[in-house]
């Protein structure tokens, strides 16, 4: 990856949490400057299938970018937990024969090397654009929910016992 200024991926990756695997130590370096650049927190990198593995359950990852082949290793495991727990991934790999990686992950984006930083952060802004939206309630929606689930128990255990609330019924 060039190390260029790029207009339009500049902090389009903004908040999201990157797990770059990578065995090539230089092309993980440039990985992790290009992704950092674009405004994402890279986690990692990885070399191995394994290291990943442990930092898939350590670490709240919003997406993940994996070379196919590490050394001698495949990375089909990997991509199988991210997507069990729902955690969108692009391969980025120098393989031309992709059909068995599109076929299981069809949802996944495959890029192959070389790519720009901008190919690469585009990729990777558009796995994360199909992720569900965080769910509407936020902590402060939820407790005035609870309080208001409190008062309405607590009016109808009154009635019900035929305690005179404090507020008068309508």
């Amino acid at each position: 990856m060039q190390n260029v200024p790029q207009i339009r991926s500049a902090r389009r990756l903004k908040g999201a949490r990157v797990l770059v695997v990578e065995d090539d130590l230089l092309i993980s370096m440039d990985l992790t400057a290009g992704l950092t650049d674009a405004g994402a927190e890279v986690v990692g990198p990885c070399r191995t299938a394994k290291d990943a593995v442990a930092f898939v359950d350590e670490w709240n990852i919003s997406v993940a970018l994996l070379d196919i082949r590490l050394a001698s290793e495949s990375v089909v495991p990997l991509a199988a937990q991210l997507a069990s727990r729902g955690i969108p991934f692009v391969f980025y790999t120098g393989y031309v024969d992709t059909d068995e990686f599109r076929a299981k992950w069809p949802q996944c984006k495959i890029v192959h090397k070389p790519a720009s930083p901008e190919i690469l952060v585009d990729a990777i802004a558009e796995v994360l654009s199909h992720i569900a939206p965080p769910p509407r309630y936020t902590r402060g929606r939820l407790i005035l929910l609870i309080v208001g689930l409190v008062v309405i128990v607590s009016f109808v255990l009154c009635m019900h016992r035929g305690v005179k609330p404090l507020i008068s019924t309508i």
